[in-house]
């Protein structure tokens, strides 16, 4: 009895101790975890879907997970989330590195020409930049850093090879522009316009059946991008020059890609 003693003392000071029937016994466990099921669950679809290890390497982590998990509590080792797979672990950690140290990089850059063979941009020089962080858009990791005193986004699984850590520190991020676009969207953007500008802050307007108008405000770069990304489900309407200024960026865009 020294045992259920001990355990009934433990549980009256608090401490979470679980009791489970197992028929005439009982097995008893410390519930005190950082992570019940439902967290362990997510992280391995987490894990699973990350672009960042290949299959091994996804079973090998979320096979530690489950050793997490209590004895009684289902965990599923086998995840039916599957994303294509690129190494981008090195690059990210010499980027991260870079940030952390406020470091310049460099690194090439591959674009594609009008007969689709990839080839190194800017005539095969590396680019030098001044990282800011990376970020998850448009089903890529991306840099976000300063070139040629503009702000870009470097898809990482378009650089070749790893980016080198440069002695020269990199130039404070500069303080981007603001700017107020109005837009004619079709219905099927309305999941994405809330996901990136939420719902409280900017008035939507029903224009027909089928589409809708609203006024952005934000980053130049972001709102630009994003309007990019729909083609022809998004249109600026009313400021001619926003309209202007957004057929520099998509210009300057679309050269960047090739060369």
């Amino acid at each position: 009895m020294t045992l259920i003693n001990d355990l009934k003392m433990l549980m009256e000071a608090g401490v979470p101790i679980k009791i489970i029937p197992r028929g005439r016994t009982y097995t008893y466990y410390y519930d005190g975890r950082v992570f019940d099921m439902e967290d362990l669950n997510t992280l391995a679809d987490v894990v699973a879907a990350t672009h960042l290890l290949n299959s091994r390497g996804k079973q090998t982590l979320i096979g530690k997970l489950s050793q997490l998990a209590a004895p009684h509590e289902p965990f599923e080792k086998k995840r039916n989330v599957t994303v294509p797979y690129t190494n981008l672990i090195p690059i990210i950690s010499v980027i991260n590195e870079a940030i952390n140290t406020k470091r310049k990089i460099s690194f090439y850059d591959l674009g594609y020409v009008v007969d689709k063979d990839r080839i190194v941009r800017k005539k095969g020089e590396r680019f030098i930049v001044s990282p800011y962080s990376i970020v998850w858009e448009y089903g890529h990791y991306n840099l976000v850093c300063l070139h040629d005193g503009d702000i870009w986004h470097f898809q990482l699984d378009s650089m070749y090879r790893t980016p080198e850590i440069l002695e020269e520190s990199i130039i404070p991020m500069p303080e981007e522009e603001l700017i107020e676009a109005k837009v004619l969207c079709d219905n099927i953007v309305l999941y994405s316009f809330v996901e990136n500008f939420g719902k409280d802050d900017i008035k939507v307007s029903q224009a027909g059946d089928e589409q809708f108008t609203a006024v952005l405000k934000g980053k130049k770069e972001d709102l630009f991008y994003w309007i990019n990304a729909w083609d022809d489900e998004v249109k600026i309407i009313g400021s001619g020059e926003v309209i202007e200024e957004y057929r520099k960026f998509c210009e300057e865009d679309e050269m960047g890609e090739m060369f």
